[in-house]
Parts: structure tokens; sequence; C-alpha cells
């Protein structure tokens, strides 16, 4: 499918419809969703008859927003009014919300169609997309690999042309690794940028974000959905127009360090490595000054470990023995470290992210981005928890080393696809800018984007 750029000048110049548009889709969920299992829900008459409406507003040159008549979809870690918030979960109620997360209110607000709920581990829970609700959730460009998690569905409705563009939600990664293993770009705006309601597990250290086929559709979703909402009363939400100025202003002279591992990531497959040193050549080519430095920050994989075991054991301390069995055995031990751990620990996790800011902060005196490779390997076995050159007693967030600091932070943060290892399979390139940075991300991304040019093929192609 078309870019949502590409489909909004199509709708001004009568050259397509929304409606035209919408029945591709669906027809597209309809033959290629019962491989992919993207999809726990999708409402066709709902969307059709929404797209009808855009057509008609668009036949009189009147669109109601920035997004008006694109279709959209929609993680099950966000409320959307109209659908059931399963969360990934077989203890949550299967009844309509009454209402919609700020991001997603926002999108309609703007005109996108939310023609369906992506599929998420339980709870958002995982970094790989499986459920006992919805089952696995498998990769576009090849079927018998995981699409990562927790946006896995999102990032394969994306990846599959389904749609052009996906909303998700980013607490340790989670839009940024399943954009990696299928081939999309993921964008996680700052922490606080875009208001959230329900509170998510790690509240602020979590974000609304985009998934989608360019950087300038991820560029148009964040302008389409910073807007202030009373329910949050710990976001910042206010658009920066220096994201619409400086996105095709090149990179000349921008400060780039470049990281291969953060100095302690280890079990980085090679052919990763040589497309994401590539990449950041092509980065330098075009006017970057790149230095190979690491952040000089060491693994704070207990403080985020610690957030999520807390925010757990609140959010889900509540459920029943009966309800309890009922979930992911792993979720289960969550909440028990959670509920185990005491306010002192908290505070200490606290003292941890503090300081990670304050380095990360100081490191952007100097650097404008910092570019990594967004995960160490591509997609594995959709039956394995994890790669198969990790060995057996590896942390279960080794997989997400380069990702889950940045939440921490509350820093913007790109996965941009690469290229396409030797498996067939993507490639991240992840880049970061400082807090209230996203307008240098964006910036940056689209400078690689323009000069490296379509590098994953579509599925099946």
């Amino acid at each position: 499918m078309e870019s949502v750029t590409k489909l909004l000048e199509d709708f001004r110049d009568g050259r397509s419809s929304p409606l035209e548009v919408m029945r591709e889709s669906l027809q597209r969920i309809e033959e290629v969703n019962p491989g992919i299992n993207a999809f726990r829900a999708v409402d066709a008459q709902g969307a059709l008859a929404a797209a009808a409406e855009s057509a008609k507003r668009w036949e009189e040159g009147n669109p109601v927003g920035l997004l008006d008549g694109i279709p959209v979809s929609v993680k099950d870690t966000l409320m959307a009014e109209g659908f059931a918030f399963r969360q990934g979960s077989l203890v949550t109620p299967d009844v309509p919300a009454t209402e919609s997360a700020p991001v997603v209110r926002a999108a309609r607000h703007e005109g996108a169609i939310v023609v369906g709920i992506t599929t998420c581990p339980e709870f958002g829970s995982s970094v790989l997309t499986v459920s006992p609700l919805t089952g696995t959730t498998r990769n576009p460009h090849d079927l018998s690999k995981h699409s990562g998690g927790s946006s896995g569905g999102a990032a394969a409705s994306v990846a599959a042309g389904l749609l052009p563009l996906a909303l998700g939600s980013d607490a340790a990664g989670s839009v940024r690794i399943p954009a990696s293993f299928c081939g999309v770009i993921g964008f996680k705006p700052s922490g606080g940028l875009i208001p959230a309601y329900p509170r998510n597990v790690v509240g602020p250290l979590s974000s609304a974000g985009f998934l989608a086929t360019t950087v300038g559709d991820a560029a148009l979703a964040l302008r389409a959905t910073v807007k202030p909402d009373a329910r949050d009363v710990e976001a910042v939400a206010s658009y920066d127009p220096d994201c619409d100025a400086r996105l095709e202003s090149g990179i000349r002279g921008l400060r780039i360090a470049y990281s291969k591992d953060f100095g302690y990531v280890r079990w980085i497959e090679p052919e990763v490595e040589r497309l994401v040193t590539q990449a950041v050549r092509t980065l330098e080519a075009l006017g970057a000054i790149v230095e190979e430095v690491d952040p000089g920050f060491p693994d704070p994989e207990d403080a985020i470990v610690l957030h999520l075991a807390m925010g757990y054991g609140h959010m889900l301390g509540h459920l029943t023995g009966d309800q309890l069995e009922l979930l992911t055995p792993s979720l289960r031990e969550t909440i028990a470290a959670g509920q185990a751990l005491t306010a002192m620990d908290f505070m200490a996790a606290q003292d941890s992210r503090i300081d990670l800011g304050r380095r990360m902060a100081a490191f952007h005196q100097k650097f404008d981005i910092l570019a990594t490779p967004t995960l160490p390997v591509t997609a594995f076995d959709a039956e394995a928890t994890r790669p198969k050159s990790f060995p057996a007693d590896a942390s279960p967030r080794a997989l997400t080393r380069f990702v889950y600091p940045f939440n921490l932070t509350q820093q913007p943060a790109i996965s941009l696809p690469c290229g396409v290892a030797g498996d067939g399979l993507p490639v991240g390139l992840q880049l970061v800018g400082p807090r209230r940075g996203d307008a240098t991300v964006l910036q940056c991304a689209r400078a690689y984007e323009a000069a490296a040019g379509p590098l994953i093929p579509a599925p099946g192609t």
C-alpha cells in the first residue's frame, strides 16, 4: 500500500478515494492476515462507513484533518472506543471500550479510520508477540519467524501492506523491536510528549509510537497526535514546528556518535554489525561528523526490570487466584517479583534512572545523535524464546539492550531499515536524540532514508 503522504496527495487530486483505499486494505487483511495473525479484531463495516464519509469530504474539498481517510490499526494496549480493550489477555472483559486513549482520539480527530486492533503479548509484557488470547503473530517476511513485540501485530500489519500506519506503544523498546524484525519505521517520541491514558505500567517512561513505511509518515503521525489531554496530568503535549521545518534539511555538520555495542552488549550477529556500520558510513557521506564512541553508561537492565516488575505488580495485583492461573507463567512471576519489592527498591531504581538521564544529557552536549543497531539479531524462529546465537543462560532482556535505556531516559528514538541480512530478514538502525530532540531524530532518519532508498523488498517479492 502507498504511504500516508502519497495517499493524501491522491485524495486531494482525485486520483483515488478513501473508500477505494479502505476496500483495498480490507481485502488485503482478509487475504493475508490469517497467515500472519496481526489483527485481533477488525470492524470492516464501520471502516467502510467512515471511509465513505471521508470520501465525500474530500470530494467537497473539506477534509477534516491531517489524516482524513487514512486506515490505521491500533495496538491492543491502547484503548479504542467501540473495540474491546483486551490487552492480549484472557482475564480482560470482552466488552467495547467507551473511550479512546489520547493518541487514538487525536488520530480519529484528524480523520484517521481505525480498521481494527492489532495483537500484542499479554499486557505488553514480552518482546515477542505471543499471547494466550491470540497466539503467535508471525513475520510477514518469513512466516516461520517472530514479528517481535510488544507491538508485533502493529509492525506486521504495516510490513505486510495491510495498511500504511499503525499506532503502537513503547515501554522498553516495544515499537522499535518489531520495526527492526519486520523492516518498517518504528518511532518512539520523547516520553510525555503524547499524553497517555490509562497510565502505562511504567508511566511516562512509556510512549505511544508509530509504525510506518516512511519517516515522513511517522513525522506526520506525530504532528497529528501531539494534542493536550486532561486525562494525563504528566504530559507536556506541545508540537515542535521544527519537526516540519527540518525534515528535509539534511544533516551536514550533524554530530553523530556511533556505538556498536555500548561496551557491554554481546552476541551481535556479524551481518547486523556490518549493515549498521554501512548505514553509519552513509550518514557520514551525507556530511555528518561521525565518531565511533560508546555512550559510557553501565547496562541499566536492573533498573528497567525493577520498574516493569513493580508496575505489573501494582497494575495486576488485584487479580484473583483463578485469574492469575490464566496468565502466562512469566507474567505471573513478574507480578510476584513486583509485589515483593519495597519502596526503597523503587527509589534505588529511580536513582539509577536519573543518573542515566544525566549521563545522556551530558553526552548530547557533544553529540546530536547516537547511532546503534536496533537489535543484535534478525528475527528468529517463532517457536523459540531466544535466538540460537544466545547462550541458554542469557538474560531475557539480552535481545533488547540497545533499546530499553532510552525509555528510562525518555529520549526519542527511531528504528529504520538499513538492509537485509544473508537470511533474507531485515536489519534495523537505531537513531537516538536528546530528550525533546524529536526533530533532530526525524531529520537524521529522513536524510538516511532519502540517501539509501528502499532497502527492504515487500514480503513475497
